[in-house]
């Protein structure tokens, strides 16, 4: 291999462990993380339960429904004063249980919330969290954009290694 092939791979190389460092950080700056772990009465994690976050203002944003280990939450929330919501899964906006939380930035806020006995395990299949509407729907779109940035680097170094080598890059 050339110098030229070396060293365009390299850059390539510190470049994306630059961007995917900042990619995977967990919440921006001044942001907190929500996660709510939903079980039935015995303990046991419950799937298909739509999650919603009740804003300080009343506005309700859905995290999406809770997955099979009974998880469901946001990153990037702002720090305020919320009410986790877990809705009846059989439709409606109906709350089966909730639970307040006031957020600072920077932390990461874990809450338990336990159905009653006569909610069933689980329905049907659990829709994906975080559907776009979230707060902290932007963590997988500064991802995407991190790898995206990777690939134009990429394509650019080659470029101009191949230009400087007298090739065409067609």
């Amino acid at each position: 291999m050339s110098r030229s092939y070396i060293l365009a791979a390299a850059v390539l190389v510190l470049a994306a462990l630059a961007l995917s460092s900042t990619a995977v950080a967990q919440s921006p700056e001044g942001t907190a993380d929500l996660f709510g772990f939903v079980t039935d009465a015995a303990g046991e994690p419950v799937s298909g339960y739509p999650c919603v976050l009740k804003t300080p203002d009343g506005t309700r944003v859905i995290l999406g429904s809770t997955e099979e280990d009974g998880s469901c939450g946001s990153s990037g929330v702002p720090p305020g004063t919320y009410e986790l919501l877990v809705l009846d899964p059989t439709g409606g906006d109906t709350p089966v249980a909730s639970k307040q939380v006031t957020l600072t930035a920077g932390q990461q806020a874990k809450l338990e919330i336990r159905l009653s006995a006569d909610k069933p395990k689980s329905v049907g299949p659990s829709a994906p969290a975080g559907d776009g509407s979230a707060p902290g729907a932007g963590m997988f779109n500064r991802e995407m954009l991190g790898l995206a940035a990777i690939l134009i680097l990429g394509a650019i170094v080659i470029y101009f290694v191949m230009r400087s080598r007298g090739q065409s890059a067609r």
